[in-house]
């Protein structure tokens, strides 16, 4: 399918980007890196080859779609807690008192 077929790209991209021989040139979105390392990255990663002149399109949206990373609202502070928090503060430094 389209979808596991552009997963599998945003893969190859990620571990480039990811990769501590390689840089990432923000304004291009292509993974960068001296001619030696992409010699021997290809090598060892031949489906990697067609990322070193063309950017993968909308990988920051992919990022998002694949990463596997979403809010979760743990962490979520409503009005209600932060005015019960500054109340506390205020009163614990005596100006409410």
């Amino acid at each position: 399918s389209q979808y596991a077929e552009l997963k599998k790209k945003f893969g190859i991209v990620s571990d480039l980007k990811s990769n501590s021989g390689f840089g990432w040139d923000y304004e291009k979105d292509l993974p960068t890196a001296p001619e030696d390392v992409w010699q021997r990255y290809i090598a060892a990663h031949a489906k990697a080859a067609p990322f070193r002149y063309t950017s993968l399109r909308n990988y920051d949206e992919l990022e998002i779609v694949f990463s596997g990373k979403c809010a979760t609202g743990e962490w979520a502070i409503s009005a209600g807690t932060m005015t019960r928090g500054i109340v506390l503060i205020w009163n614990s430094l005596g100006f409410l008192a």
